[in-house]
């Protein structure tokens, strides 16, 4: 998205393909249930569930997208102690840090998980649960917290890869990224693929939580104006931030704490000092 035109290009084609998937799922609900059908055994239970080399897959993909947050959350805070001396603007990290709360954090389990009430494929009467089945779209009570509607840990998945494709995308100066960040978009298909795989969550869940949150990412670029200062998010610049910001983040906490404390203290004696003066 590197001009006006482009963005409102990408922009028109989520809505686009919003609208289609709606009308889709809307019009066949049944494709939830067929699609989900083909990760059961015979008695109609998710082979996979219990599988050790899949709940570790997953686990790592949990652990390799809240490291990246946190990492981004702390890149963010430390830009506020020498802003001028950093080489990635704090509006890339205030874009990466804002799209993961308002897109899985508010959005997905603020709103949608909560009160939308669908069951997960693993509850519903098809696959061996006690709970109806309801379409994508479809305000049930069929759960009363958590829901299937839509998929939290896919959710996640897609801004980790939406906003690594936009801030690497078309930026010559992280060419050598560029076949990583492919690896991470099909990696974050994958951990999406798991959640359909596992009984979790219908491939309706899935796939709107990836066109919500990749929507959420669009805007959001917009808004910090990425294009301006995306070319500065390379290997050299995250690292030179990270080792110099980190050490003087800690020792600015550490002094304002010890200032803090001294001050307390100061103000504790003094206040004793005068009660007992007064007595």
């Amino acid at each position: 998205m590197n001009s006006e035109l482009e963005f409102w290009k990408t922009l028109a084609v989520l809505l686009s393909v919003c609208l289609f998937t709606t009308v889709l799922f809307v019009g066949l609900p049944g494709i939830d249930i067929w699609i989900s059908s083909l990760f059961t055994n015979d008695s109609g239970r998710f082979f996979l569930t219990w599988n050790p080399y899949v709940r570790f897959l997953r686990s790592a993909f949990i652990w390799i997208i809240t490291a990246g947050i946190i990492f981004s959350l702390l890149m963010y805070l430390t830009s506020f102690y020498e802003p001028g001396r950093l080489k990635v603007h704090r509006n890339v990290w205030a874009f990466v840090c804002s799209s993961f709360l308002l897109g899985p954090g508010l959005l997905v389990n603020g709103i949608l998980k909560e009160y939308w009430g669908r069951a997960r494929p693993q509850q519903v009467l098809e696959f061996g649960g006690n709970a109806n089945f309801s379409s994508a779209f479809s305000i049930s009570d069929q759960c009363m917290q958590n829901c299937s509607f839509v998929s939290g840990e896919g959710s996640a998945a897609a801004t980790f890869a939406a906003v690594l494709i936009i801030l690497m995308g078309k930026n010559d100066r992280v060419f050598t990224w560029k076949p990583l960040s492919w690896l991470i978009v099909a990696a974050a298909g994958v951990a999406a693929m798991l959640r359909i795989m596992l009984g979790r969550h219908f491939t309706s869940d899935t796939i709107f939580a990836i066109l919500f949150c990749t929507l959420i990412c669009v805007l959001l670029y917009r808004l910090f104006d990425i294009n301006r200062h995306r070319r500065e998010f390379t290997v050299a610049g995250i690292w030179s931030d990270a080792a110099g910001s980190f050490p003087g983040a800690y020792f600015h906490a550490w002094s304002s704490s010890v200032k803090y404390v001294r001050r307390f203290a100061g103000g504790v004696v003094e206040r004793a000092r005068r009660l007992t003066g007064k007595a």
